[in-house]
């Protein structure tokens, strides 16, 4: 029988053990603060930051853009097309698949492809010779190998799970509830990181921000940030390719331009970010750093003709609560402009903001970019699917005209300039801050790497 202490000793070892045991399981565990998290991961869900941030992950576009314009393919062995861009082809490399057993063939390929040149056309004709797919246009279609590098028509396959499906990427989907999503990499790697999970935050007092080992904290708001638990971390200051915008999704044309003009800017955004000190000025929906964005503030003229109803401002930045209702009420007295404020969470704004028709009349959403893609900007506007239900013909002509050519000021500023002129979004201002990483993670290089969306199975351990 052993003494006392000697239980002891073995007993402190056990416990020494299993504490071991568990830092390394967690170890190769990154953990994310998510602000809204998706009920279903499709690639359906790309256009929102989220979503995109958990299909880079999990899925795998058949092309990518290295230095913003050169293409290159993970997925495929070779590919050419004619200096028209009316021919194509694409030749698939092998063991692709996209989980065990489920493989991706050719005959998905040509499958994928044809789903994407349909939207350009419905002239073309697709046939399949060995590994390789060769695809013809009646007229030159430039922007097909673009479109092909985006993760909604990325490759993708439906589970035995509705609420997700696998990609072509290192990570795969475990489980999704309401507070989590959960990521397991296909092939175990011994330096990197295995597993992924996303926590959802709702707020300051969500307790998710007094966890320990989270690695990323960056999607959390400024204010909210947990400033002791980030001494320790190692920093970048980024100027994000995204700008946040006011979203007028008021039909009546003439109460729209009021709130356009009304809100003025230093004010509202003030209001809506308390914390927030400084403000990078935007003179259109593009962020500084996309050719023939503008560095300014948007010119308001204010002169409200009556009053007309209650507008209903949907806030899912609780934070900003009283000072909006200060704010609006300060409004009404000067403009005779009556705003409700409508607290939501940050889940309930992902799950409408895909839906149509909208419960909102004003919201403010984030467009963002990881590279010089101007459909990041203009689609979530423009396409059926939008973020707001006005109606926009005159626009949705441009942006087809605009997808059917090389970009220039003239095509750029023509569709810019309309979705102001139509009042559709107020630009507030570009989001610049501070990120924060582990000091021990490796392959983390300011300028290499996109920080806001990072794939985390380049970092190394």
């Amino acid at each position: 029988m052993c003494s006392y202490y000697k239980k002891i000793i073995i007993f402190s070892l056990l416990l020494l053990c299993i504490a071991s045991c568990s830092k390394k399981s967690e170890e190769d565990t990154w953990d994310i603060i998510a602000v809204g998290l998706p009920k279903i991961v499709t690639p359906s869900i790309a256009n929102i930051n989220m979503g995109l941030y958990i299909l880079k992950q999990t899925h795998e576009p058949l092309f990518r853009y290295k230095k913003r314009t050169e293409l290159y393919s993970n997925l495929l062995k070779s590919w050419d097309r004619d200096l028209k861009y009316k021919h194509f082809n694409f030749c698939i490399k092998s063991n692709l698949s996209f989980s065990k057993g489920n493989s991706y063939e050719v005959d998905h390929l040509k499958q994928d492809l044809s789903k994407v040149a349909v939207k350009l056309s419905s002239k073309f004709e697709i046939g399949v010779n060995g590994k390789c797919i060769k695809i013809q246009f009646e007229y030159a279609q430039k922007p097909f190998l673009d479109m092909l590098t985006k993760y909604k028509n990325a490759p993708s396959r439906s589970t035995q799970s509705s609420k997700w499906e696998n990609g072509l990427g290192n990570f795969k989907i475990t489980n999704i509830t309401n507070k989590k999503v959960s990521l397991k990499r296909k092939v175990h790697v011994e330096d990197g990181y295995n597993k992924i999970n996303f926590w959802a935050y709702s707020g300051k007092d969500d307790p998710v921000l007094a966890f320990n080992g989270i690695e990323d904290y960056n999607r959390v708001l400024i204010q909210d940030l947990p400033a002791n638990k980030l001494k320790s971390y190692q920093k970048f200051n980024v100027a994000l390719l995204q700008t946040i915008n006011l979203v007028l999704n008021v039909k009546d044309a003439e109460l729209r331009k009021d709130l356009f003009n009304c809100l003025e800017i230093n004010e509202f955004r003030q209001a809506f970010m308390p914390e927030q000190k400084d403000f990078l000025d935007v003179g259109t929906i593009l962020p500084i750093g996309i050719p023939y964005s503008r560095k300014e503030k948007i010119l308001q003229n204010c002169k409200p003709k009556k009053s007309r109803g209650i507008v209903k401002f949907y806030n899912w930045n609780k934070s900003s609560t009283n000072s909006l209702k200060s704010y609006f009420s300060k409004l009404q007295k000067r403009t005779g402009l009556s705003i409700q404020v409508i607290d939501i969470t940050m889940s309930q704004f992902v799950e409408m903001i895909l839906k149509s028709p909208h419960p909102y009349d004003l919201t403010v959403v984030a467009l963002d970019a990881t590279d010089v893609n101007y459909n990041a900007y203009f689609s979530p506007i423009i396409d059926e699917k939008s973020v707001v239900d006005i109606e926009r013909k005159e626009l949705q002509k441009l942006y087809e005209k605009f997808k059917a050519n090389k970009p220039n000021e003239q095509s750029v500023d023509a569709i810019t300039s309309q979705i102001l002129k139509r009042h559709l979004l107020l630009p507030l201002y570009q989001e610049v801050r501070d990120f924060y990483f582990p000091k021990h993670v490796k392959s983390l290089t300011l300028g290499k790497n996109d920080l806001e969306y990072l794939e985390i199975s380049e970092l190394r351990l």
